[in-house]
Order: C-alpha cells, then structure tokens, then sequence
C-alpha cells in the first residue's frame, strides 16, 4: 500500500513493526511527544537528548516502558512528522493513513493535531533543512600560500582569489573543506546557485 506521507511510496517496514509499540501510549502522552518533536524540528534542536526525558513522560503516565521502546516511538513520530512535512500532507489525509496502519483513531487524531497546527511552519523548517546552503566564510588571498601547483599554475598565477571555507552535514555540521577559486568563478556560482534557488522556489 502506497502513502502519502511517505512520498507515494510503501511504508518503511520498521515503522509499521512499531505502531502496536505506540499503541501502548496514551493519547495524552502521544500528542505531548509529538509536540515537542514538532517545536524542536521547528527549531532546529537534535531529538537525542530528549528521548530520555520522554521516557520519564511515558512512565509518568503509568506505562511500563523501556529506554528502546520509548525511543523507538519517538523514532516513529520523528519521521511521521517531518516525512509528511516534506510533502506537504494534509492532516486529516495523515490521520487516515495512519489508521490504515493500524493506529488506532485517537491515537492518530493526537498525533496529527499538533502536526496540523504547525503545519506551515513545519513546511519552512524542511525547506530550510532541505535547500540550506551550507555555512561558508571567504577568505580574500592574493597569494599562493597552501595551493597545490596544479591550481597555482593553471587559475591563480598572478591573479587574486578567494578561499571558501564550507560546512557540510546536517545544518552545516562539524566537518569543513576549502575551495580555491577566482573572483570569476565565484560570482559564476553565486550566479548558478540564485537561478538553482529561484527554480526550486517555483517547484515548491
């Protein structure tokens, strides 16, 4: 069976092993957990020390669950959530699919309404995660200082250049390169990337 929420595609066999997990839940606890993946996707905040504190929640509302299961649930809400937030899935359409997979109605209909509520900021998150480009500094040069021969020689001899410093993974992440380039080829990709930009702001 084809879901929206998963891109008109078949629903990942380890979610659909998961939903008798969630069913353990209350509907008070799912719509809790699903509001704080909600604002913590909207703010861009990693899901991983909150796991924990969702156990605590869990357990608080008399469910004996371990650290697995309550992060397998919260693995499973994480991707309902921003999956059809990728594509743009309408809440009640979510709420059908979901009982489709055997959650049962209020438990979906708990799920869904802070994911509908946020809808639309939800959407900008992803199209934030999504198309970001990552960080990058420039660095004037009108050296040769740390050029490999083959660039010295064939782009740079006597001319002025700029180093680009990039971030790259998740929201930029830890891990860096460089890029040597000339002011000619820098503004030719500032250039490509405004028109990529502009192209896929008329797709979504």
């Amino acid at each position: 069976m084809k879901f929206l929420f998963c891109g008109g595609q078949d629903c990942p066999e380890w979610l659909g092993a998961e939903i008798a997990t969630i069913a353990k839940v209350s509907s008070v606890r799912i719509r809790l957990l699903a509001k704080k993946i909600v604002q913590l996707y909207v703010e861009g905040k990693g899901a991983g020390p909150e796991v924990a504190k969702a156990a605590e929640k869990v357990r608080s509302g008399g469910q004996d669950m371990s650290n697995g299961d309550v992060g397998a649930i919260f693995a499973v809400l994480h991707h309902v959530i921003t999956s059809a937030a990728k594509f743009d899935v309408e809440g009640t359409t979510l709420s059908l699919e979901l009982q489709q997979l055997g959650l049962p109605r209020e438990l979906s209909d708990a799920l869904v309404r802070p994911y509908s509520e946020a809808r639309a900021e939800l959407r900008d998150a992803e199209w934030r995660n999504t198309l970001r480009f990552p960080p990058l500094t420039v660095e004037k040069r009108g050296d040769q200082t740390d050029l490999s021969p083959e660039v010295a020689s064939r782009d740079a001899q006597g001319k002025e250049f700029v180093v680009l410093d990039l971030g790259h993974g998740r929201q930029g992440g830890a891990d860096r390169e460089k890029a040597v380039v000339s002011y000619a080829k820098l503004e030719l990709l500032v250039h490509e990337l405004r028109k990529a930009q502009s192209s896929l702001q008329d797709i979504v």
